[in-house]
């Protein structure tokens, strides 16, 4: 496939993950905010190619079905290191490793694809378009907590997995920090981008 075929129908996604997973002695909580390139290619349909964490792939005949078959993929990942791990500390630590391996192709693609995406030169497919818009200079990370060592647990931890296609424009200031664009609201927690058009 050429270069410039590859970048035809690809986008750049950030999603958020939240998982709950029982290993040997312990219960935690896996929260990750990751980079993903939704690209359809010719032969194959839709692929959803992991940039951060970029050990995962996977497939679909729509961009929704390679998400869903992509998410199966990553929360797979964390219950066969749950397995593996003999303590939570080896679990975390091999949780984060995997996530922190970043994917330079793919990574390379997705800031193309980001910057078509907000110059406009890429529009997002229907199958898309409705997503919500988040900042895409906000970071990438993952967050794993022991929940077993807390003596209490309320419902405002609970949260729903999500993606999204990055913000069209974030400004700088002359300090360099990066301001949003005005045309944009935020919402409560301040990571889910909405535009108010």
């Amino acid at each position: 496939m050429s270069q410039s075929a590859a970048h035809e129908r690809a986008y750049a996604v950030i999603f958020s993950f939240h998982d709950a997973v029982e290993g040997r002695g312990f219960f935690a909580r896996v929260l990750a905010r990751g980079r993903a390139l939704m690209a359809f290619e010719d032969d194959e349909g839709w692929w959803l190619y992991g940039v951060e964490p970029g050990a995962i792939a996977a497939p679909g005949a729509t961009p929704r079905e390679a998400y869903s078959a992509f998410r199966q993929a990553f929360t797979k990942v964390l219950f066969d290191f749950s397995s593996d791990a003999e303590s939570y500390e080896e679990f975390a630590y091999r949780v984060r490793e995997f996530f922190q391996a970043t994917d330079t192709q793919e990574e390379l693609r997705w800031q193309v694809a980001l910057e078509q995406f907000r110059t406009g030169k890429l529009e997002p497919e229907e199958s898309i378009a409705s997503l919500p818009r988040w900042k895409a200079e906000q970071g990438y990370n993952v967050d794993v907590e022991r929940l077993d060592a807390k003596r209490t647990f309320t419902p405002d931890a609970n949260q729903v997995d999500e993606y999204a296609l990055p913000a069209r424009r974030c400004r700088l200031n002359p300090r360099g920090i990066v301001r949003p664009n005005p045309h944009f609201r935020y919402s409560r927690d301040a990571r889910r981008v909405r535009s108010r058009a």
